[in-house]
């Protein structure tokens, strides 16, 4: 096109200017011809010399004169078609510099216009394509605007057959939907809302798990519209899913584990006895032996027994019980199977506190085996304290939680031993089951409550329970953490 302009232009307007010459050449011969015979052939002659001599000239001009004309209307043409081929292999290109003044270049720049609104608009839907998180906008009536891809797949519809269709209908009234349209309706108002997790049904009857935010964007007038992004939580429950059974995998690695060298250890021992008695024929180390066999059995029924209480807990329904009396009962319960060996106890027991609604039974357990492990792990000389206080919860009001402390001095605990101490079947003890602990913890995760542990070379070592007043014992505790790291 623009070769045919520019030779076509030139072409004309130079046809034009030579034929303007001879059609006024023409015209003044006729007019010479009417003066008298003397002076026509002398004009006549100098006339034809002069156009001849001027028309090559003429026709010069004219034709340098197309030219420019077709190089002035050409280029803006050029310059759109280029744009225009940037756009459709979609490439940004820079804003086109506008040089002709009249209405060419209002062209021109009405035509760099719908380009730029159709550049933005292509590069936005490429983007919102490739998020990969679902984006769907409503306008101020709460109507579809738009939907991106991962929008489309996972509500089952497509964004125009959807388009224009009120919120309402993409997600039916019911208790499913109601958190997620309490947000849109919040955001038609102006304000934004968040859900970590909420559950969706859509038209099409597909359930999902989504996090969700919902953000109001000015409209005309005083409306908003409504810009919404979730993302599906479906992989990340199936990778939280797996991560827990494995978890559960490796705990029970640990348990076994643990279990064959508690039991293997006593068997071993018992075997040894058995062969000694065997051949030992004195009644006195008969005697010995067979009370060595009955410790070393002893001690396997205490570890089933407590492997038993760690599995199958048993629970009783919560009562009101007094905080104070479940201490002293279970510090006189440790004291009396520690016998001459417990340590100096001193008691510091908060006064008018509040019951609480607990397993007293399963309380007290676990208040003995934390007692028995401060006697245990306390050096000679050194005192243990029993201590009890109504303490803030975290974030809460004083006295929403009952504070039990158990400190004993002379014992430190290494942070790298202190991580594993909940873990069962972990023990620094040459006799110890590695169980008193993790079931201390789990009697007080089972009543909503959390158990602390400090220590220090100086201080010694401290257990903080805290229980909530409102708590009461779950039907089941979670594993101990750790539990499931260390197989």
């Amino acid at each position: 096109m623009r070769f045919r302009l520019m030779v076509a232009i030139p072409v004309i307007l130079t046809a034009l200017s030579v034929a303007s010459a001879v059609f006024v050449m023409q015209l003044g011969l006729n007019v010479i011809a009417s003066y008298p015979y003397p002076f026509t052939a002398l004009l006549q002659r100098e006339v034809s010399r002069e156009i001849r001599l001027w028309l090559p000239v003429v026709g010069l001009l004219s034709a340098l004169a197309g030219i420019l004309l077709a190089m002035g209307i050409t280029r803006p043409i050029r310059h759109l078609i280029a744009r225009t081929q940037k756009l459709a292999g979609r490439q940004r290109a820079p804003r086109a510099r506008i040089t002709a003044p009249d209405e060419i270049g209002l062209l021109q720049e009405t035509f760099t216009q719908a380009v730029l609104s159709m550049d933005r608009y292509v590069q936005d839907s490429y983007i919102l394509d490739n998020l990969p998180e679902a984006v769907m906008t409503l306008d101020g009536r709460g109507r579809l605007l738009a939907l991106n891809s991962v929008a489309e797949h996972s509500l089952g519809v497509m964004a125009e057959a959807a388009e224009g269709r009120a919120y309402e209908e993409l997600f039916p009234e019911g208790v499913e939907n109601a958190q997620f349209r309490r947000l849109i309706r919040d955001a038609l108002g102006g304000k934004r809302g968040y859900a970590e997790e909420l559950g969706l049904l859509t038209a099409e009857k597909r359930w999902l798990m989504v996090e969700a935010v919902v953000t109001p964007l000015p409209d005309e007038g005083e409306r908003w519209r409504v810009l919404v992004i979730w993302k599906d939580l479906a992989e990340a429950q199936r990778i939280r899913e797996r991560i827990r059974q494995a978890d559960q995998l490796a705990s029970l690695g640990s348990l076994v584990a643990g279990l064959a060298h508690e039991v293997r250890n006593p068997l071993g021992a018992v075997r040894g006895l058995v062969e000694l008695l065997a051949d030992e024929r004195e009644p006195e180390r008969r005697a010995l032996y067979l009370s060595k066999l009955k410790q070393t059995a002893d001690r396997i029924n205490t570890l089933m027994a407590e492997l038993l209480e760690f599995a199958h807990p048993t629970t009783k329904g919560p009562e009101p019980r007094d905080i104070n009396a479940l201490v002293r009962e279970a510090l006189a319960t440790a004291r009396m199977a520690r016998g001459d060996a417990a340590a100096d106890v001193r008691e510091r027991l908060a006064p008018d506190l509040p019951q609480v609604a607990v397993d007293g039974d399963r309380l007290v357990q676990a208040f003995v085996n934390l007692l028995t492990n401060a006697f245990e792990a306390a050096s000679p000389g050194a005192s243990v304290e029993v201590a009890t206080a109504l303490a803030p919860d975290h974030g809460g009001p004083q006295g929403s939680e009952l504070l039990v402390t158990v400190h004993n001095t002379g014992s430190f605990i290494p942070p790298e031993i202190r991580r594993q101490i909940f873990v069962p079947f972990f023990t620094t003890k040459p006799q110890g089951t590695g169980l008193g602990l993790p079931i201390a913890y789990q009697i007080i995760q089972a009543h909503a409550g959390t158990i602390e542990v400090e220590s220090s070379p100086a201080d010694g070592t401290t257990f903080r329970v805290r229980l909530p007043l409102s708590g009461a014992p779950a039907a089941a505790a979670e594993m101990p953490p750790g539990s499931m790291a260390h197989g």
